[in-house]
């Protein structure tokens, strides 16, 4: 099965359109460790307008593979032993919930051993627990068993795969380049094997968390190198301009959406760099959206000054389509 691995940071994990929600809104922020967190973000969902929903949506009418929720209890302790129906599957991903104390899962497939998995994050990214995704390969198996061994670990959500293909949403809202790469990156090569990268380039959080444009392409240049070592394909997304100026102490310099534009232009220049195909979702917004007052943009295409709406969501999707589709 071809896996196509979609990174990035909060408009890949889908902020902005129209059914984004917070499964946590009763947390305050300060009990957050977002930008330097481990993991990956739970607010991710399967049946709303979010690019990568779209690009799911179109890859599995064009190839007949398909996509189906398995129950799960969100947060959900798993306790003993749990086990689930594959039969007619290929593959399942679960999402868990995992903290900072040691843990240790056997998973068996129709009785025999199939993987020990430990999980661990040193420092969590929502409160005492940050997502991992994993997949469990199960073509002509009957069933999947999750068996404690030691710690604690909590399931997030399930989805069952069959076909050719598969399209995971790995966005990271409020994460940089840097810290996507140091914590993150290398538990999704060893999770998923990736067929193919589709990386947003991380460059508003870049951006807003003061890294210099010289910091920031070298961040992204590591990261694009990992990727085309351990996939097939990578591609590059450059995202949407912002509207308005940002106002930060310390920043000054950084804080006018015109200096954002040197960050998209060291996007473009990584990837150029490196032979890596470009998808220019930022210049495509541009045009769309030249010669309109800064009010009017915001009603055309965005929900707030950072992330586009549903349909700037449709345009990503659309402008990913038109580069991926011969690599599919």
């Amino acid at each position: 099965m071809k896996i196509l691995l979609c990174t990035g940071d909060s408009h890949t994990q889908g902020q902005g359109q129209d059914t984004f929600f917070d499964p946590f809104p009763e947390k305050p922020i300060k009990s957050y460790d977002l930008v330097n967190g481990t993991g990956l973000g739970f607010r991710r969902l399967y049946d709303s307008n979010c690019y990568v929903n779209l690009i799911r949506h179109y890859l599995y009418e064009k190839t007949g593979s398909m996509e189906e929720e398995v129950q799960v209890g969100f947060l959900e302790e798993l306790k003993g032993e749990v086990i689930f129906d594959c039969e007619g599957s290929d593959m399942f991903v679960f999402t868990f919930a995992e903290g900072k104390e040691e843990t240790f899962v056997n998973v068996y497939t129709d009785g025999e051993f199939y993987r020990r998995i430990r999980f661990f994050t040193p420092c969590p990214r929502w409160d005492d627990w940050s997502a991992r995704d994993l997949k469990i390969m199960c073509s002509g198996k009957k069933e999947i068993k999750f068996v404690l061994e030691s710690g604690r670990v909590r399931f997030v959500s399930g989805r069952k795969y069959t076909g050719t293909h598969a399209v995971i949403n790995c966005g990271i809202g409020s994460c940089n380049c840097k810290s996507f790469t140091d914590w993150t990156l290398s538990q999704l090569i060893e999770d998923f094997e990736p067929y193919m990268f589709i990386a947003e380039a991380h460059t508003i959080n870049d951006w807003i968390s003061g890294k210099t444009v010289e910091e920031y392409k070298e961040h992204l240049g590591t990261m694009l190198d990992i990727m085309t070592k351990n996939s097939q394909h990578t591609v590059l997304m450059t995202v949407s301009p912002v509207l308005g100026p940002q106002k930060r102490s310390g920043f000054e310099a950084y804080n006018t959406a015109d200096y954002y534009d040197n960050y998209v232009n060291a996007s473009r220049e990584a990837a150029m760099d490196r032979n890596i195909p470009i998808v220019d979702a930022n210049e495509e917004f541009k045009k769309r959206l030249k010669g309109l007052p800064e009010e009017e943009m915001h009603k055309e295409m965005y929900k707030d000054v950072w992330h586009v709406n549903s349909k700037g969501h449709k345009i990503y999707a659309e402008e990913i389509i038109k580069e991926v589709e011969a690599l599919l």
